[in-house]
């Protein structure tokens, strides 16, 4: 067990050391991690929630941007599966709905890819102090939504 959660704490660090390399601007999901595992409708949900180590990717990826001088903003999380990114409406889905169709305006996306740009969105609405020297690159938010796709949980056993 010990070696799966080095394996992780290494992968978590080794990722939050890339995006924070990679971005001046990084815009996240200010999730309540502890209360999503609280209130989780199956013991498999809150398992899953707790071995993606969310909580602990927060925080390296918190200190790591605070070290070098990034930007990491943390938008709210409502909505942010649901509203089009295309043309700003509430579309309701399951969470077993993988993609996003919005006949009104015509735009489909995977979901993933459509919450990512929502809250890419959100947080460049937030004022955010210049940074130099470099030019600035805007942290998809997509990307670390699909690491936590395909991160799978380690299983022993």
């Amino acid at each position: 067990m010990r070696g799966i959660n080095n394996q992780r704490s290494d992968f978590l660090h080794k990722l939050s050391r890339m995006y924070v390399n990679e971005y001046d601007i990084i815009c996240v999901e200010d999730l309540d991690v502890k209360g999503l595992i609280e209130i989780g409708n199956s013991k498999g949900i809150r398992r899953n929630i707790h071995d993606a180590s969310w909580s602990k990717f927060m925080f390296m990826l918190l200190y790591k941007a605070q070290s070098a001088g990034r930007k990491l903003i943390a938008v709210d999380p409502r909505n942010t599966s649901r509203r089009c990114s295309c043309c700003g409406s509430i579309v309701k889905k399951e969470l077993s709905d993988r993609s996003h169709e919005r006949p009104y305006c015509g735009f489909s996306s995977d979901r993933d890819y459509n919450a990512a740009m929502i809250i890419l969105f959100a947080g460049l609405e937030q004022p955010v102090a210049p940074i130099e020297p470099k030019s600035q690159h805007h942290a998809s938010v997509m990307q670390v939504l699909a690491m936590k796709r395909d991160a799978l949980p380690f299983r022993v056993g």
